[in-house]
């Protein structure tokens, strides 16, 4: 495939894993008409968004950067709608861990206002470790919004690809940011690989409670689907932990180093004893066996996915 001038500049001398998230957006995106217009990440980005547009229910409007949505509470609630699914492989009822009731409280803009600092501080923090990480940000996520929950710290859905719900405390620190954007930006990604890459044979199948295997960070048993993005997700955490420096310790937000290599380990091993490869595509097991490598081996592989 022929990218545009300033995509060759930048895929020569990235790494593999900022390559392959630019193939996935190019290749989802664009066909060799759109291409040849496409002469900046903000054209690129455009073509992502009519892409998402054209299957997603909430309609993303044109940004250049991630949009921080405070004031519009209609289109705040519609993104919270997105989270809902009446599938059986939603086996945490995502949906109502968030309290709608929190947008109409007297102190909602404080808090608000409090999580956009976080994120815009978090991305500009990231940026500094690593200038692609923030390009990927830029480039996939169009809204981010804030409302209370007793139960995560925030998320994201593959029913709402560039939407990420976040849920900062004043307690949070910089590192914890830094993190939970990592993770979130950890399952968009896979959520963007699953589009161009069929990772699941038959989804009533991995649906069936009989083939639910440990989760790489909740360590509950769940669907196939949800536990592959555990493992990714843990492993991105380590990655960035080791890539930049940051320690091993515990945040509030992930375990220590230590434990998430643990949970990995027990996570694939328990994905072999259950022979998930029955279920998976090549691609999945490619993603788990490349993750197994670098866990053994003590390596880190900077943004494999991230």
């Amino acid at each position: 495939m022929g990218y545009p001038l300033f995509l060759e500049r930048m895929l020569m001398i990235s790494l593999i894993g900022f390559e392959e998230n630019i193939q996935n957006i190019i290749c989802l995106s664009t066909n060799a008409k759109t291409l040849e217009k496409i002469e900046t990440y903000v054209d690129l980005k455009e073509e992502f968004r009519k892409y998402l547009n054209s299957f997603q229910k909430t309609k993303w409007t044109k940004s250049d950067s991630a949009h921080f949505e405070m004031s519009e509470k209609n289109k705040i609630i519609d993104c919270i709608s997105n989270y809902k699914s009446d599938s059986s492989l939603n086996d945490l009822h995502q949906e109502t861990v968030i309290d709608l009731q929190s947008l109409f409280m007297d102190d909602y803009l404080i808090k608000a206002n409090l999580n956009k600092t976080m994120i815009e501080n978090s991305i500009e923090q990231l940026n500094q470790y690593d200038e692609n990480l923030k390009t990927l940000i830029d480039l996939t996520i169009f809204e981010l919004f804030y409302a209370a929950s007793s139960k995560a710290f925030g998320g994201s859905s593959s029913t709402a690809i560039g939407l990420i719900w976040t849920n900062f405390q004043e307690h949070h620190t910089l590192r914890e940011g830094c993190e939970f954007l990592v993770h979130e930006m950890a399952h968009n990604l896979l959520f963007i690989d699953e589009r161009r890459h069929v990772h699941y044979l038959d989804f009533d199948e991995i649906a069936d409670p009989n083939n639910f295997f440990q989760s790489a960070i909740l360590k509950k048993r769940r669907p196939l689907d949800k536990v592959i993005h555990s493992l990714v997700v843990a492993y991105e955490v380590i990655s960035f932990r080791q890539s930049h420096f940051l320690g091993d310790s515990a945040t509030l937000i992930h375990p220590s180093t230590e434990i998430l290599k643990k949970q990995v380990k027990a996570t694939i091993q328990d994905l072999r004893d259950g022979q998930y490869e029955a279920l998976v595509t090549q691609r999945v097991i490619d993603l788990v066996e490349s993750i197994s490598l670098k866990i053994e081996k003590g390596h880190s592989y900077e943004q494999q996915l991230v």
